[in-house]
């Protein structure tokens, strides 16, 4: 039986196309991930009081939030790769740009994070420093309350700053999730920085929400933004942007459940999308090449045009990272109980590379679909827990 879900009046300051985009994008069990939230939200001054309502709207509608800025604030820079990147940087003289992160993850994981009472006491002062800024002293008014009100505006800018400094690690937390995407990761991280920025000025300590929290709205925001502004050559809008991202998943999805490549109209039926709307953004998503780029980072020169190259053909360096990768996947199946793993393996064609559709494989294991489902998240969250993933987090953290 398929679930029903209401469909919500947009919160104030959301465009009526752009959250009935975002409702689009549930699957069949009323999930939107908060990355299509932050689309939304792009343009959208973010308070305290408009995450509560945008959350609150979508839950007593049945939906759910899912990969929000909880498990997002919950991640720090692991203490193994600011260990890496010191190794790393320690071997090599050059200035790259490598060795700027490395240095840069070394400095920030020194910082002392923060407790919930720590950053009461920092908005508090924050907001008291804003708030004598904004007030004018009458020409009358005496040394003392003039150089009072100095010492709250200091003291609210030092708050600023080591609210910031303690969150610094979160912003790098986020960025590697968008790294590889239209923006290099030490632009992502400086965008973040200016969100986290933005995000300490707006804090309303007396609402209760943790900083780490609410900020992570702000950063994600702010790298998003830059990654649609910044990222192509020719500027996409944002909720066209938003389009050629849920036309990607649904072709992912589709290509998995039945084993082949969508058809337009399986795929306008899944995206929620106009057939003559899926060429056209197919066609967007092509990536706009500069002849004048460099051929690669270590190279000065910028004639692209003097070598073209099928990108699409593997080095052997994408082999061999490929082939290990593949092998720490099977070291880690291989630790699931016998039935787990092989479901596992048949869903995503870890054998053969061919992905089996769930009917499938319940057909092959004797069961019914639904349990298969039930099987394959119930494992997949298990290897996703932090004891289970850390081989794989460390491979693809180091690429």
């Amino acid at each position: 039986m398929t679930k029903k879900f209401l469909t919500p009046l947009p919160p104030e300051g959301v465009l009526p196309s752009e959250w009935l985009s975002l409702l689009a994008t549930r699957d069949p069990n009323g999930n939107i991930a908060a990355e299509d939230v932050d689309k939304v939200l792009i343009n959208v001054v973010l308070t305290e009081e408009m995450l509560e309502t945008v959350s609150k709207t979508l839950k007593d509608a049945g939906f759910t939030i899912v990969g929000d800025s909880e498990s997002d604030a919950a991640a720090e820079v692991p203490d193994s790769i600011i260990i890496e990147k010191k190794k790393s940087s320690s071997k090599s003289s050059g200035s790259t740009k490598g060795d700027a992160i490395g240095l840069y993850l070394q400095e920030i994981g020194q910082v002392q994070l923060l407790t919930v009472d720590d950053e009461r006491r920092l908005g508090k002062a924050i907001q008291a420093g804003l708030s004598a800024k904004l007030t004018e002293l009458p020409e009358t008014a005496s040394l003392r309350d003039k150089r009072d009100r100095r010492a709250i505006i200091s003291e609210g800018e030092r708050a600023t700053e080591e609210l910031v400094k303690a969150n610094l690690r979160l912003v790098v937390s986020v960025a590697r999730r968008y790294n590889g995407r239209e923006l290099q990761l030490a632009d992502l991280i400086q965008e973040g920085n200016i969100g986290l920025m933005r995000a300490a000025e707006k804090y309303d300590w007396e609402r209760g929400f943790k900083f780490s929290t609410y900020s992570t709205w702000w950063i994600r925001q702010a790298m998003m933004r830059a990654m649609s502004e910044q990222g192509r050559t020719i500027r996409i809008p944002g909720h066209v942007v938003e389009r050629m991202n849920r036309l990607k998943r649904a072709q992912r999805e589709l290509v998995v459940e039945l084993n082949r490549e969508p058809t337009v109209e399986e795929l306008s039926e899944r995206a929620f999308l106009e057939p003559d709307q899926i060429s056209e953004l197919m066609q967007l998503s092509t990536v706009t090449m500069s002849l004048d780029a460099p051929l690669s980072q270590d190279e000065d020169s910028s004639a692209g045009y003097e070598r073209v190259y099928d990108d699409e053909q593997e080095t052997p360096l994408d082999i061999a990272e490929r082939n290990l990768l593949v092998d720490v996947i099977r070291s880690e199946l291989s630790n699931l109980p016998e039935r787990e793993r092989r479901i596992l393996e048949k869903r995503f064609g870890i054998h053969d590379g061919k992905p089996m559709t769930l009917d499938d494989v319940a057909l092959e294991e004797d069961v019914t679909r639904e349990r298969i489902r039930q099987i394959e998240q119930k494992t997949l969250a298990r290897l996703r827990h932090p004891n289970n993933s850390r081989k794989l987090r460390g491979l693809i953290d180091e690429e």
